[in-house]
């Protein structure tokens, strides 16, 4: 009688690579200047046919209120923004059985809301496109099961153009993040 022989194998098991994520972040932005504010925003990733890349789609919001003054009048004036930054770009990443680093760049068009009081000369609300502008970012994440927690931090490149509200420089600026993203 013959005995079969054992052989021992050892399997290691890890989570399965995902195809793409849905991911929710709540941040802060500020232009380090006049402008700084709260950033909450949701994005798509799908991954391509390339090796550690992805497509990225994404939509967030910022709101700040500053006060800026008029050299002209001499008053200063309360001003409300919010943006809407659609953005559509790539994303290079790393992961590993538990942790994810990422690095990507988007082009962004960014629609806005302006709302100025000008005291007793009345008040201004006006909406507009931004012209195209672009956000670069960075991100770790670790993974749990078949979720990530993240955080990002980076730079949202865009300007208000001329209008009755104008400011100069920069609108956008450095922001960072933490988020929950979902793999699929």
């Amino acid at each position: 009688v013959r005995r079969a022989l054992s052989t021992r194998r050892s399997v290691e098991l890890g989570p399965r690579p995902g195809r793409g994520a849905v991911a929710a972040s709540v941040g802060y932005l500020s232009n380090l200047g006049a402008l700084g504010g709260p950033l909450a925003g949701v994005a798509v990733e799908h991954r391509l046919p390339f090796p550690a890349l992805a497509a990225r789609g994404g939509l967030s919001v910022s709101g700040f209120s500053a006060a800026i003054d008029d050299d002209a009048s001499g008053v200063t004036i309360p001003v409300e923004f919010t943006f809407l930054p659609v953005e559509l770009g790539l994303v290079l990443a790393r992961h590993d059985k538990r942790v994810a680093l990422a690095a990507g760049i988007s082009a962004v068009l960014v629609p806005y809301v302006v709302d100025a009081d000008f005291g007793a000369g009345g008040s201004v609300r006006g909406a507009g496109f931004a012209p195209p502008g672009a956000r670069l970012h960075g991100a770790a994440g670790y993974r749990l099961g078949q979720a990530e927690l993240f955080v990002e931090a980076g730079y949202l490149l865009f300007t208000i153009p001329d209008g009755a509200v104008t400011l100069s420089g920069n609108a956008g600026g450095l922001f960072g993040a933490a988020g929950y993203r979902v793999l699929y």
